[in-house]
């Protein structure tokens, strides 16, 4: 059996106002949680702290997906270091 989604037949002014800002909230801590993320691995990588950044990288990858573009700069630029070893 289906289950019923609660939003169908629904938009967004069925809801409660300070539903949407809390989602909205969310999603912009998360955004800034993941900027700095992504700040620190590259700061990183500059400091050719290989091993903390393929450690930040992955667990980057596991939130936003491998394909994103700053993850695939970061793993390029961490094969060349790994290179120069």
């Amino acid at each position: 059996m289906k289950s019923k989604d609660v939003t169908e037949g629904h938009d967004t002014s069925d809801f409660p106002m300070h539903w949407l800002e809390t989602i909205a909230n969310k999603i912009e801590e998360r955004n800034e949680e993941i900027r700095k993320s992504i700040s620190n691995l590259f700061t990183l990588i500059e400091e050719e702290e290989i091993e903390e950044a393929e450690k930040t990288l992955k667990k980057l990858q596991e939130i936003i997906g491998e394909d994103d573009p700053e993850l695939l700069r970061a793993s390029i630029q961490i094969e060349y270091l790994k290179e120069d070893e």
